[in-house]
C-alpha cells in the first residue's frame, strides 16, 4: 500500500498526464485511445493490470511519434511503480 505522500505523488502524475493529453496536438481518436489507456493505468494502479496498461501506454507512445516526446517524462515516472521482477 502506498503512503499518503506517495499516493499524492502518483495522483499528481496522473493529473499532469491527463492535462498533457488534453493539450497535445494529435488526432481526436488517438487522444481518446490514449486517455482510455491512462484511465486503465489509473484504475489498475497497485495491481497486475497496472503493468499491462503501462506497457500499452509505453507502446502507444512509441508507435505514435507525435506523442512520444510529451509522454516520455510520464513513462519514466510511472515506471518506478512497476513491480520488480527477478
Amino acid at each position: 500500500m502506498l503512503k499518503d505522500t506517495e499516493s499524492n505523488i502518483v495522483a499528481h502524475i496522473f493529473f499532469d498526464l491527463e492535462f498533457k493529453i488534453q493539450n497535445i496536438q494529435i488526432d481526436s481518436e488517438q487522444k481518446k485511445e490514449l486517455s482510455q489507456i491512462v484511465t486503465n493505468m489509473k484504475t489498475g494502479f497497485g495491481s497486475e493490470s497496472f503493468e499491462e496498461a503501462y506497457k500499452e501506454f509505453a507502446s502507444f507512445s512509441s508507435n505514435h511519434v507525435a506523442t512520444m516526446n510529451p509522454m516520455l517524462p510520464f513513462i519514466i515516472q510511472l515506471a518506478a511503480y512497476l513491480p520488480l521482477r527477478h
